[in-house]
């Protein structure tokens, strides 16, 4: 049965099919699209464009919560399909198969978490001890919401399969993920503190990254005993003073942030 959807740049056909696969137009015609596209040179996002990433992140966001909640063997594309209420065919074309799905979860997550960590780290540009612990703190606060991200943290590929979100096959995204951490936090303090020698700020990043790390396998004392210590470590290393600091940091930053 042929239908007719209407949008800002007219009437398109579109297929029922009993879920949401349309064809939508191929081009935008809007005021607007004109507008940008000539101001910059480059086409604007078509209809289709936008349909497409409205699915793909209610895909993702589907597929993390039953991840979390029943682990990775127990997740099914079809299940996945039916929720978010499109055909399995359209998954399968935009993931290619159940691991690219997987992937694409874990690096939204991975991209979420650097993000977070660079706008943590954005406000406190002049003090290093508040900074180095506002991203400690913001690093464990965020661990403990997303079991996924800690996982992926954590895994460096020696966890084994009954992981808690049983994803092993997809974390082969841990060494990148910890080292864009460490290249992050390590830009920040050469930024912000120029007279500091470059190769002890990048070993000190390291470590105060795999310090955490180890912390979130192997948990030994209170988050705020954790920033503060770490946070010290990093201090003493690189020869900045340490004072101190309050016993949280960054929780109406990480809320924020989170809450985006």
């Amino acid at each position: 049965m042929d239908l007719i959807l209407e949008t800002e740049s007219g009437s398109c056909p579109k297929t029922d099919a009993g879920k949401l696969s349309v064809t939508l137009c191929d081009r935008d015609t809007s005021p607007e699209s004109d507008i940008l596209a000539s101001l910059f040179g480059v086409a604007p996002p078509t209809m289709r464009d936008r349909y497409r990433e409205h699915v793909r992140a209610a895909v993702l966001e589907t597929a993390h919560d039953l991840i979390v909640e029943r682990g990775w063997e127990r997740v099914r594309m079809g299940e996945i399909a039916d929720a978010v209420g499109v055909s399995r065919a359209l998954l399968y074309k935009e993931f290619k198969d159940k691991p690219g799905l997987g992937e694409a979860v874990v690096l939204r997550e991975a991209s979420r978490f650097i993000d977070g960590i660079e706008e943590v780290l954005a406000h406190h540009r002049a003090d290093a001890g508040q900074g180095l612990a506002a991203a400690v703190d913001f690093t464990l606060e965020e661990a403990e919401r997303s079991p996924l991200l800690r996982a992926v943290l954590i895994s460096n590929g020696e966890l084994s399969s009954q992981s808690a979100t049983g994803i092993l096959p997809l974390l082969t995204t841990s060494a990148q993920l910890l080292d864009l951490a460490t290249r992050s936090l390590a830009n920040w303090v050469t930024t912000n503190f120029p007279d500091l020698v470059t190769e002890e700020v990048s070993d000190a990043a390291d470590t105060l990254v795999r310090l955490t790390v180890s912390h979130l396998a192997l948990p030994t004392w209170t988050r705020p005993e954790t920033s503060r210590k770490i946070t010290e470590v990093g201090l003493r290393y690189l020869g900045l003073s340490v004072t101190p600091l309050p016993r949280s940091v960054s929780q109406e930053r990480v809320r924020a942030i989170r809450d985006k």
